[in-house]
């Protein structure tokens, strides 16, 4: 069984704020708990404003929102390697995957940014 978190609103809180609050680290780091504890149990998911439903994160999407808040050079521990998104936009985020931090977070906020312009 599959246990889905939302982390809609960590990611909306990163289009708004350069620092995590405290119910932002704490999310962050229950996640990475439940990950440790649940090893291929626990999925991430957000709305998808466009299609009306929602849509898979992975783990390193969730993990790069948070280390770009909080200005941490090194991610959390845990890693999963839960599903993967399917079709280009799965390729995409795979091969962002592999570029380092330094290059891919920054380009990951500016790409929510640019659709955040989109659907506004």
């Amino acid at each position: 069984m599959t246990y889905w978190i939302d982390v809609e609103d960590l990611f909306e809180y990163a289009l708004i704020s350069r620092r995590p609050s405290g119910i932002q680290r704490l999310s962050f780091e229950l996640y990475r708990v439940l990950l440790e504890q649940r090893p291929g149990e626990i999925g991430f998911c957000r709305h998808d404003r466009l299609r009306n439903t929602l849509r898979t994160v992975p783990w390193a999407e969730v993990e790069a929102v948070f280390v770009a808040l909080s200005g941490r050079q090194d991610p959390a521990p845990a890693r999963h390697e839960g599903p993967r998104p399917v079709g280009q936009a799965g390729q995409v985020r795979r091969l962002a995957s592999r570029l380092p931090a330094d290059i891919r977070v920054p380009l990951g906020e500016a790409a929510r940014s640019q659709g955040a312009a989109l659907r506004a």
